[in-house]
């Protein structure tokens, strides 16, 4: 068997009962979450496939066709730009709460000398 993060609790228990029991239990788990994210895909793709062009771009999806491939592609590049942006936007906020605690550290040393 192959022992996943997932499973490496399970997998350390004495081999026996309790072990098979973990490992079932795990494995029950891992069924149940694969189905959730099969219904997921299943929904995504439906809905994928029923929505026209105006309403990707709406949402900042601009298509010149509405092939599957080409609708997963832009989704994937709004996604990588929103998450992008984001990581800008935590980059700035860093930089800002650094140049403010230069400016209190600078303000400190004026005050204290």
């Amino acid at each position: 068997m192959i022992d996943t993060p997932r499973m490496s609790k399970a997998a350390s228990l004495p081999i026996g009962g309790k072990r098979n029991e973990a490992i079932l239990f795990e494995g029950c788990k891992l069924e149940r979450e694969n189905e959730a994210l099969r219904k997921d895909a299943e929904r995504y793709r439906w809905l994928r496939d029923k929505v026209d062009a105006d309403a990707y771009y709406e949402i900042g999806i601009i298509l010149d066709t509405c092939k599957p491939d080409e609708i997963d592609a832009a989704i994937d590049a709004v996604k990588l730009a929103e998450h992008l942006d984001n990581q800008q936007m935590i980059v700035d906020m860093l930089n800002e709460e650094r140049m403010m605690q230069e400016v209190e550290a600078k303000l400190k040393e004026k005050n204290n000398g």
